[in-house]
């Protein structure tokens, strides 16, 4: 008989708190979390309620399937929306998404709270769709409409993610600028949009070429830093999701910069 240590019954209790009507045992929850990382104290916490679901989902429970559906297949609307899909096809995604979530081998069941189950839907959503438009003999979505900015280097993977999530990158990046310090915005506009050199920049500050060098890149840390927050307060994704999309729309952000910095005036 497996026990739950103290940290996995915290969790069980508070998820169970959430979920008064889902009836998850210690042994199935015990069953749920085996071979999994979970994340520590209180990001682990938080997501309590997401573990506690997926566990009830996972265990073919219809209630926590009824309740996952209406508070997370807004996601699954969401990459439709994205790719273009026609209301026909968005059934077909639906479908899609229940049968990998639910139907054995059930998706679900991987679910490990690093994140919140609302990115982790979005993600999983997505390859599905992806999987949808790979195997289309219909010519339904081409390849160049996943891509928001073709790359011959790109897979469609790849530029369909770039794409979903350019909106919510822009807006990132536009808060993090306008976080930055008046000289930071004007260092990272001389050095993109009027490609001045460190000597260029130093004769306007009257500093030595190394000092720029060491703001210049103090500046774009602190942008990198501020990207990274402000787009893990709009996508509730994990850490490490996190980083895989910001590792997808890297390549944008000299361009984000040099496209901000052409705007911004000396302050």
């Amino acid at each position: 008989m497996v026990v739950l240590d103290e940290a996995a019954s915290r969790l069980l209790e508070e998820g169970q708190a959430h979920w008064p009507l889902l009836r998850v045992t210690e042994q199935q929850f015990a069953g749920f979390l085996a071979g999994k990382t979970l994340p520590r104290d209180a990001a682990a916490r938080a997501h309590a309620a997401d573990l506690v679901l997926a566990c009830a989902c996972s265990l073919g429970d219809a209630e926590a399937v009824a309740c996952f559906e209406r508070d997370h297949f807004g996601e699954v609307a969401a990459v439709a929306v994205a790719m273009r899909f026609d209301p026909a096809r968005s059934d077909e995604l639906r479908q899609a998404v229940r049968t990998a979530l639910f139907a054995p081998p059930a998706k679900i069941a991987t679910f490990a709270g690093a994140g919140g189950l609302r990115g982790w839907t979005r993600v999983v959503a997505s390859r599905v769709a992806l999987k949808l438009l790979r195997s289309d003999k219909r010519g339904h979505v081409g390849d160049a409409e996943l891509l928001a900015h073709p790359d011959g280097g790109d897979d469609p993977e790849l530029g369909y993610f770039k794409r979903l999530y350019r909106s919510e990158f822009r807006e990132a990046f536009e808060d993090a600028v306008q976080a930055l310090s008046p000289r930071e915005r004007n260092l990272l506009k001389y050095a993109t949009a009027d490609g001045l050199d460190s000597d260029g920049i130093a004769a306007i500050y009257r500093v030595h070429r190394t000092t720029v060098n060491r703001w210049l890149a103090s500046a774009r840390a602190s942008l990198a830093t501020r990207v990274r927050a402000a787009l893990a307060a709009r996508l509730r994704v994990s850490p490490s999701e996190l980083d895989s999309i910001l590792r997808l729309i890297e390549s944008r952000i000299e361009i984000t910069l040099s496209g901000f910095a052409t705007k911004a005036g000396a302050e």
